[in-house]
């Protein structure tokens, strides 16, 4: 668009060409305005009115200003990039529309609607306007839900993005005991609560493992309720990891099982413990069983079953156990059989 560029123009300041009124008494000629000038005026306004979706109608003298409503041009316009719509399943145009009521003209579309299918359909107060969107443009719906036009048709965007996973999972990078990971969109800060997921090539050889996540910094990653990590807790695989504000926790696999061979022990991620082992005796009097880690509030249950190889009825032993504590308990067998038999069991402990 230009300026008027008629003959007799003024400067109507700033170097603006502008108009000037004919003055019928003197020498002062009125402006000249060319059909070029008035064409291009033309245009540019029908140009807005007809790109919001509206026919022209010269009895309408309002369409400018509802086409820069439809175009989000004006105070409370709806039909932004991003906007609110009623309804992207009603087929029918509703009876009685309020003006800015807006749809997403379904498959299926009937009446005024059905050459529309794919287009936002908008009230202006006496038609309805068409804007075919761009890739891009989003809706939300009364319920909360949202969507993306993405090729040409609206998808649950957010939610099949959180589906999959997309935000908070990579391939990490570094090494087995300096983990890296870049995750996109990048994170501006570690913050408390902050999952990721991983997939490591090599479980971690050290007692020592940190994670960098985006270059936010090498933070120390530790087991769910220890702050320890022994190698092989960050697994082959997938691993999840969470931040606690200080340190990344080994989410995943969470139930890590530690100890030597004779005795181990696991903690759940309810903080329930779980230990076992062997005990070994061959006299019936008491001996004592220390747990691999003290229970650090009590104990719920012990048990011992005996291990006698091949079974038979002459070598079984029963084993009674008492004097129960958060770092130990006594166990006796009760073998009347033979007391030259060494009695073995397994023992499990359950506590908290």
């Amino acid at each position: 668009m230009d300026r008027i560029n008629g003959a007799d123009t003024v400067d109507i300041g700033g170097g603006k060409r502008g108009f000037q009124d004919e003055d019928l008494l003197g020498p002062q000629t009125g402006t000249e305005v060319t059909a070029e000038w008035l064409n291009m005026v033309q245009e540019e306004i029908c140009g807005i009115i007809e790109g919001a979706g509206i026919e022209l109608d010269p009895g309408d003298w309002g369409q400018l200003a509802k086409a820069l409503k439809l175009l989000g041009l004006s105070n409370g316009a709806r039909a932004r990039r991003w906007m609110a719509v009623i309804s992207m399943t009603t087929t029918a145009p509703p009876g009685a529309p309020a003006e800015g009521d807006a749809y997403l003209i379904p498959a299926g579309a009937t009446d005024a609607w059905a050459a529309h299918v794919g287009k936002i359909a908008e009230w202006s107060g006496t038609a309805w306007a068409y804007v075919a969107p761009p890739d891009g443009h989003g809706i939300s719906l009364p319920d909360g839900r949202v969507f993306e036009r993405v090729a040409g048709t609206y998808v649950e965007k957010v939610a099949k993005d959180v589906q999959s996973g997309k935000w908070t999972y990579a391939e990490a990078a570094g090494s087995a005991n300096a983990l890296t990971a870049t995750l996109a969109p990048a994170p501006d800060a570690l913050v408390a609560g902050m999952e990721v997921s991983l997939k490591v090539a090599a479980a971690n050889t050290s007692a020592a493992a940190t994670l960098d996540v985006n270059g936010l910094g090498a933070v120390t990653v530790y087991r769910p309720f220890e702050d320890a990590i022994k190698p092989g807790d960050i697994g082959i695989g997938i691993n999840t990891f969470r931040y606690d504000g200080t340190y990344w926790r080994l989410v995943s696999p969470a139930n890590v099982i530690s100890g030597a061979p004779a005795s181990r022990w696991t903690k759940l991620s309810n903080g329930l413990i779980m230990q076992w082992g062997k005990v070994s005796t061959s006299t019936s009097g008491p001996i004592t069983v220390t747990f691999p880690i003290a229970f650090p509030t009590a104990v719920g249950i012990v048990v011992v079953s005996d291990e006698s190889s091949p079974v038979s009825s002459s070598q079984m032993a029963v084993f009674g156990v008492g004097n129960i504590t958060t770092s130990n308990f006594q166990c006796a067998s009760t073998n009347n059989f033979s007391s030259a038999l060494t009695d073995t069991g397994n023992w499990l402990a359950i506590g908290y």
